[in-house]
């Protein structure tokens, strides 16, 4: 599962590479890509942190809102303003991202 996990963490990367490749100088998606990833490790990284045992549900929706937010506001940060196509973007990259810390977090030992 930890490849698995590794695959979906990398595909918003992948993709952002490939259109930056193709336009020699769009670089939101790069931007899109890290911020949502941030977000969804930050969010379950503090879920864990947490004094108690976190819901693996409420984490995760947490991680995939936080992710996807984050994905959104790097876009309209870098000057992108075509909503509908920013917000699906966002959206898969968040879920992607989430993806990737749910096989994680099954991938590793529960402590």
């Amino acid at each position: 599962m930890a490849l698995l996990s590794f695959l979906f963490a990398a595909a918003p990367f992948a993709l952002a590479l490939v259109r930056a490749v193709q336009t020699g100088h769009d670089m939101r998606l790069l931007w899109m890509a890290l911020a949502s990833f941030v977000g969804a490790t930050v969010v379950m990284a503090v879920a864990k942190a947490g004094g108690r045992k976190p819901s693996l549900v409420l984490a995760l929706t947490g991680a995939f809102v936080v992710a996807t937010l984050l994905a959104g506001l790097a876009a309209f940060a870098d000057g992108a303003r075509a909503a509908p196509g920013i917000w699906a973007v966002a959206v898969v990259f968040g879920l992607f991202c989430t993806v990737a810390q749910t096989l994680r977090a099954f991938s590793r030992p529960r402590t």
